[in-house]
C-alpha cells in the first residue's frame, strides 16, 4: 500500500513540476519575443507580418525546443558543448544570446528575409537551420557580438511580468462582467 501512495505522490509532484516548467517556458518565450522586438526590429517585423496568413511567428514555436534541450537537438554537438561551457560560466542569458545570434545569422540580411516571407517558410527555416548558421565558427562569434547583459534580461522579464499582469487583469474583468450579466439575467427570469 505504501508503494502505491508513493507512486501517486510522485505523479502529483511531477505533474506540478511539469506545469511550472511549462509556465516558465511561456515566460521565456515572451522574454525572447521582447528581446527580438528591441534588439532585432527588422526580424520582429517580419515575424509579425507574414505574407501568407494572419499568423505570427511566436518565439514559443521555436524556442521551446531550443531551451528545453539546451540546443542539443538543433545544433551540432561541438557547438552545443561550447554553448554549455558559456552557460555554466555566464548563466541563463547565454540561452537568449544564442537564440538572438541564430536569428541574426538566419534572418539578419535583407536577402535572407526576402527568401522567407511566409509563416511556413520562416518556421521551416527555423526547424532546419542552415549549416552556415549552426557551425561553431560562425555562431559563437555572433553570440559574442550580442550585447545582452543580466540587467537587460531582468528588465525584459519585468516588462513581460507587467504585461502578463495587465492581461490577467483584463481577463479577470471580462470574467467578472460576464458573471454580472449572467447573474442579472437570472434575476430577471425569476
Amino acid at each position: 500500500m505504501a508503494s502505491w501512495d508513493g507512486l501517486n505522490e510522485y505523479r502529483k509532484t511531477s505533474r506540478g513540476c511539469e506545469m511550472l516548467f511549462q509556465e516558465q517556458v511561456k515566460v521565456d518565450g515572451a522574454i525572447l519575443d521582447g528581446l527580438i522586438k528591441h534588439m532585432l526590429p527588422d526580424i520582429h517585423k517580419q515575424f509579425n507580418s507574414c505574407d501568407d496568413s494572419n499568423q505570427q511567428v511566436d518565439a514559443l514555436l521555436y524556442c521551446t525546443e531550443w531551451f528545453m534541450s539546451f540546443y542539443s537537438r538543433a545544433l551540432p554537438w561541438s557547438c552545443v558543448l561550447r554553448i554549455w561551457d558559456m552557460f555554466l560560466f555566464e548563466g541563463v542569458k547565454v540561452l537568449f544570446r544564442t537564440a538572438l545570434a541564430i536569428l541574426e545569422l538566419t534572418f539578419g540580411s535583407k536577402d535572407a528575409r526576402s527568401e522567407c516571407t511566409g509563416f511556413y517558410d520562416i518556421t521551416k527555416r527555423l526547424r532546419n537551420l542552415p549549416i552556415s548558421v549552426t557551425h561553431e565558427d560562425s555562431l559563437i562569434p555572433q553570440m559574442l557580438l550580442v550585447k545582452l547583459t543580466s540587467a537587460d534580461l531582468a528588465k525584459e522579464h519585468r516588462r513581460q511580468d507587467r504585461t502578463s499582469k495587465k492581461e490577467a487583469e483584463i481577463r479577470y474583468n471580462r470574467t467578472l462582467s460576464i458573471s454580472k450579466r449572467t447573474n442579472s439575467r437570472k434575476g430577471k427570469k425569476k
